[in-house]
């Protein structure tokens, strides 16, 4: 990340991921869209 590393404490670990893909610039917006679905899917599912 540009800004050093820093990880938005309050994100659960499964959303770190795409928070850092969308901070970076790495990912595509519709990358970035489609692994956060994802992780809410999961969320959603486990309970």
């Amino acid at each position: 990340m540009p800004d050093g590393d820093i990880v938005h404490s309050r994100l659960r670990r499964r959303y770190q991921k795409p928070y850092k893909w969308l901070c970076e610039g790495t990912a595509s917006s519709d990358e970035c869209t489609r692994a956060l679905l994802e992780k809410l899917m999961q969320a959603i599912q486990s309970g």
